[in-house]
C-alpha cells in the first residue's frame, strides 16, 4: 500500500465513523484497509519528524564552517530534497562554508561549488565544478561514429541504456560536437571514472 492510498483510506475512515465505531472496527476487523494503512502513515510520520528535527538543529547552528556527514541517510527522497533546499535557501548566506560528505552526490550536484574525491583517505580530485565542467566532457556519439570516438583516447568508456558513452579530459568541444551529443559528465559518473583510473598503476588525476 502506497502513501497516497493509505492517506485516502485513513481519511475516509475518520469521516464515516465516530470514535466508538472506529474503536470497535479496529478491534473486530484487524485486516480492514484502514488498519493496513496506519503502519504506512506511521512510517511517513517518523520520517517527517526526523527530517524536521534535523533541519531545526542545523538551522540553529551559527558557524562559518558546517560539516555534514551523510546528512540525509535514512530519509525518503522527498525529504532529502527538501532538506537540501532549505539548507541552501534558509541557512547558507554567502558567508558560510558547507562541507558535505555523501555517497548520494546526484542529490546535491546542483548546489555544489567544489568537489573532493577521496580514495583510501587520499584526495584524488579537488576542483571547482566550473573547472571540472571545462576539463571533462562526455560524448554520446552517433552510431556510425563510435570508432572515431574511440580513436580520440577517452579516459573511460561505459554503456548507458544501450548507448556507448565516452569520457574525455582536456578535449576540444568542437572536435567532439561533430560526432554526437556532448555535455559535462554527472559528478557520480565522473567519480566512478576517476576511481577506476586511480586504481591503475602509475595513473594520477
Amino acid at each position: 500500500m502506497n502513501f497516497k492510498y493509505a492517506l485516502s483510506t485513513y481519511q475516509k475512515r475518520n469521516q464515516l465513523m465516530n470514535e466508538p465505531e472506529r474503536a470497535d472496527a479496529d478491534e473486530y476487523l484487524p485486516n480492514c484497509p484502514w488498519n493496513q494503512a496506519e503502519p504506512v502513515l506511521r512510517k511517513y510520520e517518523v520520517t517527517i519528524t526526523l527530517a524536521t528535527e534535523m533541519q531545526q538543529t542545523i538551522m540553529a547552528i551559527d558557524a562559518e564552517l558546517l560539516v555534514l556527514d551523510e546528512p540525509t541517510l535514512g530519509l525518503d527522497l522527498v525529504y532529502r530534497k527538501e532538506f537540501y533546499s532549505r539548507l541552501i535557501e534558509d541557512y547558507f548566506d554567502g558567508n558560510k562554508t558547507i562541507l558535505i560528505s555523501t555517497h548520494q552526490v546526484e542529490e546535491i550536484e546542483g548546489v555544489l561549488t567544489d568537489v573532493v574525491f577521496l580514495d583510501k583517505g587520499q584526495a584524488v580530485m579537488n576542483e571547482s565544478i566550473d573547472s571540472l565542467n571545462q576539463r571533462f566532457l562526455e560524448l554520446r556519439p552517433n552510431a556510425d561514429n563510435n570508432e572515431k570516438a574511440k580513436s580520440l583516447n577517452p579516459i573511460n568508456i561505459r554503456t548507458e541504456l544501450g548507448r556507448t558513452v565516452f569520457l574525455y579530459e582536456n578535449m576540444d568541444i568542437e572536435k567532439l560536437s561533430s560526432l554526437g551529443e556532448v555535455r559535462p559528465p554527472f559528478i557520480a559518473d565522473l567519480f566512478v571514472a576517476i576511481m577506476n583510473r586511480s586504481d591503475q598503476p602509475g595513473e594520477q588525476s
